[in-house]
């Protein structure tokens, strides 16, 4: 712990080890990795390595973070891990149904709010407007729900259809992707990987004649569909794991050396 301003109330106190991405995703990958998870970097020079890194900062007092865990955090992972409402697996994604979807919405925007905040090097790209990001902690602290209108969020599910040798579900389950933005010529999307699903938030939000094509998340709603996105139509993703199996190939990797 050490002492600073929380990020969530703004009081002077002690902070706690907080993570944006919550720590129950990473708990599972370590644990796999006997302790380390493999991790890979889109540039050119970084090998591949193992790491026990799980992002975490000094960001939150203890009652902020257990706040935030207790009313968004323990929900949506519930969610996600089908422990909460009914989800229901369908050719071309999945469809989460009798869940609160206003409060699994915020718990994903929370996620992003605290990525935003946070001054680990993971979450550089998690890029939001002073304003929106203000009135995200204003919600957050007030145990609300964030509106509609502002921040518009879509969900995929990953798979990979591919005959032989493709990833399982649980491969992507267990894999955590820093966040990266998506740009378009009047807004942009922060997209971020969770539970084996892409999440986009749309900034400042979808122009209406995009919305049709994109299954917004609407807080009124009991029901979320995620529409399955193949691993070769996801480039950011496909891109990094070429980058490591040649990064493999040509020896730069520490792999072998664990």
């Amino acid at each position: 712990m050490s002492f600073g301003r929380c990020h969530l109330c703004e009081n002077l106190t002690e902070l706690c080890d907080s993570h944006a991405i919550p720590d129950a995703h990473f708990r599972p990958m370590l644990r796999e990795g006997q302790g380390a998870a493999v991790s890979i970097c889109d540039d050119a020079s970084t090998p591949v390595r193992r790491t026990s890194d799980t992002w975490s900062t000094d960001q939150l007092c203890i009652a902020c973070e257990r706040m935030l865990n207790e009313e968004y955090d323990s929900y949506g992972i519930a969610v996600f891990k089908g422990k909460q409402g009914r989800p229901k697996p369908i050719t071309d994604g999945v469809s989460f149904q009798d869940i609160d979807a206003g409060r699994f919405r915020t718990f994903m925007l929370s996620v992003l709010w605290r990525m935003s905040t946070s001054v680990h090097t993971a979450y550089r790209n998690a890029q939001l407007p002073a304003g929106a990001k203000e009135e995200l902690r204003i919600t957050l602290l007030a145990r609300g729900r964030y509106r509609d209108s502002k921040l518009h969020l879509a969900l995929q599910r990953l798979h990979d259809s591919t005959p032989r040798g493709g990833f399982a579900p649980e491969d992507f389950r267990s894999a955590v992707m820093s966040p990266f933005i998506r740009k378009s010529s009047n807004y942009y999307a922060v997209c971020f990987l969770m539970f084996g699903f892409l999440m986009r938030v749309f900034v400042p939000y979808l122009p209406a004649k995009e919305r049709k094509a994109v299954h917004l998340i609407s807080a009124n709603s009991t029901i979320v569909f995620a529409p399955r996105l193949e691993f070769v139509q996801f480039p950011e993703l496909f891109s990094l794991c070429v980058n490591g199996l040649r990064k493999q190939v040509h020896g730069l990797s520490q792999l072998t050396d664990a």
